[in-house]
């Protein structure tokens, strides 16, 4: 799947929230224009350089609504983006959480815990915290292109001489953007590398000055032709350092969109052979009201294991072909036996394997309970493999539970 496949179905997910929080930020973006437009016309009118279209009380009010306005859309991002972030988040780890139960329980990681830790805490955090930022770029563009039209309809020449600077750094960044995913897919010791690239953001930051001062260059000979007032000059500044903001924020994106790329695909090696759809299947998450019940079987003395027996028990481990075989034991309720050898001889395994959390490449495991003394042949709890199946754990097949006939109760 692509990083944007990923996304789309977590979009779907919590549609609400996400549509809430864009909304959000497109509204109080737009409404950041208001303070330059109403500046232009502080200045207009102070200067008389141009006919002034509000009074000072008007403009003061204007001023204020603005505010009141931008505070509203304010408002609703922290309330959505937290919300959007964890539910999302619930949702990937108990979609990893369940895939790994699904495992043998010896074979369930396929890597160290501690990289399995990393990657149900940073790199789900990571990945959804910048859909936030997804949220800016859209927002930023909103502006820039309302700015520009506006900017384009005062003096063309100035507008398109200003972002000449950002229009270059914008080339610059989708030429080294490919070092990021290669530093981020060598380790995760490589994230200061990657954050060395986002310090270029500040070279975005301060874009604004450059364009400033071809402002005050390219407006000489308009404002003393009259067709470039101060007010003027005051609007393009302000919109100018907001341009520069998304030339900055586009460049940010783009870095973390390879970072969520390369994340999600950490992810999808946790699911070990799953289909990466399963990562973002949707399913209840219970991020509010009570939990559902979970039923518990009761269990009186019948429930007690009495016996298990091992016959031609066999188990190799597919990277190094070295395991037990030919294991042939019984052990009884209140017996005590000591299992030695050397390390590596294998006693670990062994035990892994009678409990179920390796599968056996060969042989059987029976287990019987104190409802069916003595053993029946047919007693439940047998996990058999063919002897010439390859020793593979994608062929290997998890004990089946069946009827004892005895007791006539599946354990």
């Amino acid at each position: 799947m692509k990083t944007w496949q990923f996304y789309l179905r977590l979009f779907r997910f919590q549609p609400l929230m996400y549509t809430i929080n864009l909304i959000g930020i497109v509204g109080a973006f737009l409404l950041e224009m208001v303070p330059g437009l109403l500046t232009r016309e502080y200045f207009n009118m102070l200067s008389g350089a141009a006919p002034a279209r509000f009074g000072l009380a008007t403009l003061i009010a204007l001023l204020f609504a603005g505010a009141l306005g931008r505070m509203f859309f304010y408002i609703l991002l922290p309330l959505t983006n937290t919300t959007f972030v964890y539910t999302c988040g619930a949702l990937l780890r108990k979609n990893m959480l369940a895939r790994i139960l699904q495992r043998p329980g010896a074979r369930a990681l396929p890597s160290s815990s501690g990289e399995a830790v990393s990657r149900f805490r940073d790199d789900i955090d990571e990945t959804l915290w910048s859909v936030m930022y997804f949220n800016d770029v859209i927002a930023l563009t909103a502006f820039t292109v309302v700015g520009l039209t506006i900017m384009m309809t005062i003096n063309a020449w100035i507008t398109l001489a200003v972002l000449l600077p950002l229009a270059l750094i914008v080339v610059v960044t989708q030429r080294v953007a490919e070092r990021i995913e290669q530093y981020r897919k060598a380790s995760r010791e490589a994230t200061g590398a990657v954050t060395g690239f986002l310090g270029l953001s500040s070279i975005f930051a301060n874009a604004v000055n450059v364009g400033t001062g071809l402002i005050l260059l390219l407006a000489a000979t308009s404002m003393r032709a009259g067709t470039f007032t101060v007010g003027d000059f005051a609007l393009f500044v302000y919109y100018l350092g907001w341009i520069s903001e998304f030339t900055a924020m586009f460049g940010i994106v783009l870095a973390r969109y390879r970072q969520a790329g390369v994340s999600f695909e950490r992810m999808v090696t946790l699911l070990q052979g799953a289909p990466p759809q399963s990562l973002v299947a949707h399913g209840p998450v219970y991020m509010r009201g009570p939990l559902p019940a979970i039923p518990v079987a009761p269990r009186d003395t019948a429930d007690r294991l009495h016996t298990i027996e091992a016959a031609g028990l066999a188990f190799r481990y597919p990277e190094s072909a070295r395991g037990i075989e030919g294991i042939d034991l019984r052990l009884e309720r209140g017996s005590f036996t000591v299992l030695t050898g050397r390390i590596g001889s294998g006693k670990t395994t062994l035990l892994r394997t009678l409990l179920g959390l390796l599968p056996a490449d060969a042989g059987e495991v029976r287990c019987c309970w104190a409802c069916c003394r003595p053993i029946p042949a047919s007693c439940a709890g047998t996990a058999r493999a063919s002897p010439t199946q390859p020793s593979s754990s994608s062929r290997r097949a998890a004990p089946t539970p069946r009827r004892c006939r005895a007791c006539s109760a599946t354990r």
